[in-house]
């Protein structure tokens, strides 16, 4: 009967420390829940602000391809305006110099370029 009662005894004190371990792993398990939470809510916030930050990119890259196009076209349309101003001081030179070897007696050329060069200034010719 007395090793009933010490073997009753010992399962009785293990009984007792299997409950303190359960105790703390429950606590452990009840911190680590909190702290799952917590970094839950830590991604959902990140994710928030990782796709508000991909949506500025995205909108700053559309205004900036958008510009871009514009500052390419406005580059387009000053080459065009270039090549026709070289085409009209290249026809300014040939004029003058058509002039210059008339001995400046004829002022036909002169007058034609005048016109080109002012296309709203129609002088009578009579």
């Amino acid at each position: 009967m007395e090793g009933i009662l010490e073997e009753t005894t010992r399962e009785n004190i293990d009984m007792s420390n299997y409950k303190l371990e359960a105790e703390a792993l429950r606590d452990a398990v009840t911190d680590l829940q909190g702290q799952l939470e917590e970094a839950k809510e830590t991604r959902d916030e990140l994710e928030k602000v990782a796709s508000e930050a991909k949506a500025d990119m995205e909108l700053l890259t559309a205004r900036g391809d958008k510009k871009l196009n514009a500052l390419r076209q406005n580059l387009l349309r000053s080459e065009g305006e270039c090549q026709q101003l070289d085409a009209l001081m290249a026809h300014v030179r040939a004029v003058i110099h058509m002039f210059l070897d008339s001995s400046g007696k004829d002022l036909t050329m002169l007058k034609r370029l005048h016109q080109r060069l002012n296309p709203d200034d129609q002088e009578d010719d009579a």
